[in-house]
Parts: C-alpha cells; sequence; structure tokens
C-alpha cells in the first residue's frame, strides 16, 4: 500500500514537471519569423510588374474562396491533356509542389517549386520533367481570385501537388 502511494505521488509529481519542463524549450515569440510559408519576391524569378492589391498581405487561399474556373476537374484535365511523358521520366518516382500567388486579378507570379522522393525526403527529380509541371502551372490562365465574406478581393497563395510513378501522374491535388 505504501508503494503504491509511493510511486502515485513520484507519477504525479513528474507528470507536473515534464509540461513545465518541455514549455521551458519552446522559443519566444520574438524569436520567431513573421512570414513562415510566405513567397519573398525574387528578381531573378518573379515579374517586377506583378501587381498586388495589398503589397504584405497576401492570405492563404483556403481563408477564403481563391479557386479556378471549372473547379480542380478543369486543373487536372488541363494538366493531363497538356502533360507529355518522355521515356527519360521512367526513373522518376515522387512529389513535385509547386506553390504561388494569385493576385486580386485572378493573375499569377512568384511560382515556387519543391520536390520529394516516395519517402517525402527532399531531392531533386528529373529537371526536364520539373520545367514541364512549372511551364504548365504557368499556363493557367483561368483563376479566380479569393474574397472574404464582404466580396472584397484580395491576393492568394495557393499550391498544386503532382505524384508521379516511373514518370506518370498518378495524382493531382489541387
Amino acid at each position: 500500500m505504501y508503494l503504491k502511494k509511493y510511486a502515485l505521488i513520484l507519477l504525479l509529481l513528474t507528470a507536473i514537471r515534464l509540461p513545465i519542463k518541455a514549455q521551458s524549450n519552446l522559443p519566444k515569440a520574438d524569436e520567431l519569423p513573421e512570414d513562415v510559408g510566405d513567397i519573398a519576391f525574387d528578381p531573378k524569378t518573379d515579374r517586377a510588374n506583378f501587381y498586388l492589391c495589398h503589397k504584405g498581405y497576401i492570405i492563404q487561399y483556403y481563408n477564403f474562396t481563391t479557386s479556378y474556373q471549372g473547379g480542380g476537374k478543369a486543373i487536372k484535365e488541363f494538366i493531363l491533356s497538356h502533360y507529355l511523358y518522355k521515356p527519360a521520366y521512367k526513373l522518376t518516382t515522387g512529389f513535385i509542389t509547386i506553390r504561388f500567388v494569385i493576385n486580386c486579378k485572378g493573375e499569377t507570379d512568384r511560382f515556387r517549386v519543391s520536390q520529394l522522393d516516395s519517402d517525402y525526403k527532399k531531392v531533386l527529380l528529373n529537371k526536364e520533367l520539373t520545367g514541364q509541371m512549372l511551364r504548365l502551372c504557368k499556363n493557367l490562365n483561368h483563376w479566380i481570385p479569393g474574397k472574404d465574406q464582404k466580396g472584397n478581393v484580395y491576393d492568394s497563395y495557393y499550391y498544386l501537388n503532382f505524384q508521379f510513378v516511373k514518370g506518370r501522374i498518378k495524382a493531382i491535388t489541387p
């Protein structure tokens, strides 16, 4: 009985102490970056004349109604009908994610590409295939800018994720 009480007290003290210790390892608010996930302007790749309605304030697409004319189905149809498979791609298995900004006019820019292998590790996939996917995304020209509940139009981020197996598109996630 005494041993059970002692073990219970020890367990409670440990449980109380662990969260306190874990909390002390968190960074202070002023040490955190303010632009996590933001896409900063890069003069080497981005258009200098790309218009933003609210400079410094680009929202995530899921916070508003940013979409594509015809929805995800239209995006998939466009990509699949324009994708050109090449035998050189057959060794490419992994994911290509392309993030970009859709401005308040439905125009796009600030494209960024990330690539993962099938184990979700960062990797460089076939350069020509990656370039083709980037060009296809840049040719999607029917974006509908995001609006809030009052109808105000905003610039927003968007991404498209492509899964490849042996160079063939297995899935597109708009």
